[in-house]
């Protein structure tokens, strides 16, 4: 039987492979504005949460979800753009950090909706988030 730290570990690597290869064919293929791309990629992830939705018996609607969701696509729909014009890698690192800095912000003050959450040692949460800041500047530096 599996741990359920080896579990995590193993979601956490096919989520990386999956997650972070998910934008290649951008890069690869004649994409046009997107939009199509997009909503390619929209359709999927939205049979994906309908198979998960239905083997956890459909829970109740979540209204704040949606917001997010339609946040998301939006930002999907600037991601061909994006890495038309600054390339696949600077892209992702710029869309990784701004999502790291808002998760961090929000657990760290509790905003968003989202309660603030207990840190051993908030002084070195802020360091790890600026030294994650600047080496996305390092990198995206020419």
């Amino acid at each position: 039987m599996v741990s359920a730290i080896a579990t995590g570990y193993i979601c956490c690597v096919l989520a990386g492979i999956l997650f972070g290869s998910n934008y290649v064919p951008v890069k690869k293929y004649k994409t046009g504005n997107g939009i199509y791309y997009q909503w390619v990629l929209c359709s999927a992830v939205w049979f994906a949460g309908f198979v998960v939705n239905c083997v956890q018996n459909f829970p109740p609607f979540q209204p704040l979800a949606m917001l997010g969701g339609a946040l998301w696509t939006t930002g999907n729909m600037l991601t061909v753009p994006i890495i038309k014009l600054v390339g696949i890698g600077k892209g992702q690192v710029l869309w990784s950090d701004v999502n790291l800095f808002m998760g961090w912000a929000s657990g760290a003050f509790g905003i968003l909706g989202v309660n603030q959450q207990p840190h051993g040692i908030f002084w070195l949460s802020i360091i790890g988030t600026v030294l994650a800041m600047i080496s996305a500047v390092v990198f995206c530096y020419d």
